[in-house]
């Protein structure tokens, strides 16, 4: 039977936050969304694999916009080894901004 959808770059279009946990889908939506959306909308993603985390810090490498890691405190990713592989290792928050706009307690 069919299913309406939507792209993901339409159904995150006039969202502030988006938590994502898609099971290891991750990079293929992430680099389905174009670079000016993450301007706008920060992004709370569960990252699954060695290889889409080095999909996803490729993907945002020289766009400007920012990913801040869990597994390094919350800091700014640098190298695609900061970022988490699994949930165990926590998420990555994917920002337009220069901060993450949040106060940690």
């Amino acid at each position: 039977f069919l299913v309406e959808s939507t792209s993901i770059a339409e159904a995150v279009s006039t969202a502030d936050l988006v938590k994502m946990d898609v099971e290891g889908l991750e990079a293929s939506l992430l680099a389905s969304i174009p670079i000016s959306a993450f301007e706008t909308t920060d992004f709370l993603v569960e990252i699954g694999t060695h290889e889409n985390a080095k999909k996803i810090f490729d993907n945002f490498e020289d766009s400007g916009i920012l990913l801040f890691s869990q597994k390094i405190n919350w800091q700014i990713v640098s190298k695609y080894e900061d970022l988490p592989f699994s949930h165990r290792e926590g998420s990555c928050f994917i920002t337009g901004k220069t901060e993450m706009n949040w106060r940690l307690i």
